[in-house]
């Protein structure tokens, strides 16, 4: 079908739904036109759900993720973060004083401190306090790579931490975690910037270093590398001018500075216990849908019960199909929330998702929002969380079931993912509760 012939088609689409259906249409309502043969009609149609098991999930991009939480549903998670650093370079278009000054032969140490700016926290004892140990690691980690959660790099064990912290998050107003350095290694880092060393050549001799979280910590925690203020920072003066303090700063966010988080999740005393965690296998358990994509848990949507309907009722058009999940279960705790919003991405046939395909060609690999089947942007259909008042996850994806109906695509499930699917947001909803409401008419 070519561009020309689907946009009339489109509007056709959305000129009947203006025009004779809303969801009080009565099944059978007859248009008022008597000359117009469409009848409106309206179904809800309940969509068969399971969970499904992917053993792992891609960490190197957005917050960096550290921390360990016990959750009684989906077991005790731990997450080690992992990062390299670079010398600060500031853009000659910027006008600032503040400038991260190279240290020269004379420079002398005062003090080391790494700075984190809090991006994320997902538990509930807040007034418990958190400890993090920050560690040197014995491989490289590589820009070009891509890292999974389930990627282990060991940590050096024969050597003290380079650094460590208690703290608590709870402070109004604190908005960065500062850990304390060792001098031992401020002083190899002041040494490398003395040598003038290229930021490459930084990398490689640092490795990168890891947050490894304390064994009674009780708290999941995202920082944001990005921020300006995630930094480390070596404070010292120059023999010849012992009065001035200089900075010599090192960030996170450089473009070949890789990073990612490596999670492990114990299920022994959780909900889900009882279940077989392979990578792709498919469960269900007490008549709910579990959702944690930082632990692996996805709901997994059985399309069958749409296309069975677009099969036998035949000479019909679709004027809006709705997708809705929900209500979830109340957790009833301020920071265990469920995901912001739903994407939808097609399952293969053994359970999984092209993973490069939703990048490269997303028409063919996820549900598209509906405009986006017309225009040169494939955005993804965003199904978002009404908190307020439904506590479901909501969203109008007619032309990608239109093009179903027509066979242009054989999906058969697809799987809900969280915009961020590296954190631990979580949802428990009814089985029951996925279901597909289709407005048409029939000629």
């Amino acid at each position: 079908m070519n561009l020309s012939a689907k946009s009339i088609i489109f509007f056709l689409f959305f000129l009947l739904l203006y025009s004779s259906c809303d969801e009080s249409s009565e099944v059978g309502l007859e248009l008022e036109d008597q000359n117009n043969n469409l009848e409106a009609k309206y179904i809800e149609l309940p969509l068969a759900t399971s969970n499904i098991y992917l053993d792992s999930v891609r960490t190197d991009y957005g917050s960096l993720i550290f921390g360990q939480y016990d959750n009684p549903v989906f077991g005790k998670t731990k997450a080690i973060g992992y990062s390299q650093f670079s010398p600060e370079i500031i853009s000659p278009d910027v006008v600032t004083t503040d400038l991260s000054i190279q240290p020269s032969d004379s420079s002398v140490l005062d003090s080391i401190k790494l700075f984190l700016s809090y991006s994320y926290v997902h538990g509930d004892e807040f007034e418990e306090q958190q400890e993090v140990s920050v560690r040197l690691i014995e491989d490289t980690l590589f820009a070009s790579g891509i890292y999974l959660s389930s990627k282990t790099i060991p940590l050096v064990t024969n050597k003290s931490a380079i650094g460590f912290s208690r703290f608590t998050v709870n402070k109004p107003g604190d908005t960065l975690l500062t850990i304390p350095l060792t001098m031992t290694y401020g002083n190899l880092l002041l040494n490398l910037a003395k040598q003038g060393i290229s930021s490459r050549e930084m990398r490689e001799s640092t490795k990168g270093i890891a947050f490894d979280p304390g064994v009674d910590n009780k708290l999941i925690l995202g920082f944001d590398l990005s921020n300006e203020f995630s930094r480390i920072v070596l404070y010292y003066h120059n023999s010849n001018e012992d009065t001035v303090s200089n900075q010599y700063r090192l960030r996170f966010d450089s473009p070949l500075s890789k990073r990612y988080s490596n999670y492990t999740t114990d299920r022994s005393s959780s909900t889900l216990s009882a279940i077989d965690m392979k990578n792709l296998n498919e469960f269900n358990i007490n008549d709910k849908i579990y959702w944690q994509s930082g632990s692996g848990i996805y709901p997994m949507v059985d399309l069958s019960g749409f296309t069975n309907f677009t099969d036998t009722a035949k000479n019909i058009i679709l004027n809006k199909v709705e997708l809705s999940m929900g209500p979830i279960d109340d957790s009833g705790k301020k920071y265990i929330n469920p995901p912001s919003t739903a994407i939808f991405y097609f399952a293969k046939d053994d359970n999984n998702v092209n993973s490069s395909g939703i990048e490269t060609t997303p028409v063919d690999n996820v549900i598209l929002k509906d405009n986006a089947y017309y225009g040169q942007d494939e955005d993804p259909a965003y199904y978002a969380y009404d908190s307020l008042i439904s506590r479901t996850y909501k969203g109008t994806s007619t032309v990608f079931f239109q093009d179903l109906a027509m066979k242009k695509y054989d999906v058969k499930k697809v799987i809900v993912f969280p915009s961020t699917p590296s954190t631990f947001n979580q949802a428990v909803i009814d089985k029951t509760k996925f279901r597909l409401k289709v407005f048409y008419s029939k000629l």
